[in-house]
């Protein structure tokens, strides 16, 4: 199974990376894909996104094809879906 994850923000520039494919061998929840992707992209990547508790920041938006997703929701991610997830910026 294959999915798309795009970056916005700090998080591509954290992550070095726009976009990536994901080859999963199972379906999985978009929270546990999160996780997978924090642990590829180092310790900067993952407290950017991941809290201490291991649970998704609460600043960290995340769509799976254009709709988005609650941090608390249970949504498997499906072949050929694409996860966008993103760093709201601040300040002015």
């Amino acid at each position: 199974m294959k999915v798309t994850v795009e970056y916005s923000s700090q998080i591509r520039r954290i992550g070095g990376v726009s976009s990536e494919t994901v080859e999963l061998d199972t379906s999985c929840q978009v929270q546990e894909l999160v996780k997978q992707l924090a642990g590829d992209h180092g310790e900067s990547f993952r407290s950017l996104i991941i809290d201490s508790a291991g649970n998704l920041q609460s600043t960290i938006l995340v769509f799976v094809n254009d709709k988005q997703i609650s941090r608390d929701a249970s949504v498997e991610v499906a072949d050929n879906d694409m996860v966008h997830i993103i760093a709201p910026m601040a300040g002015g």
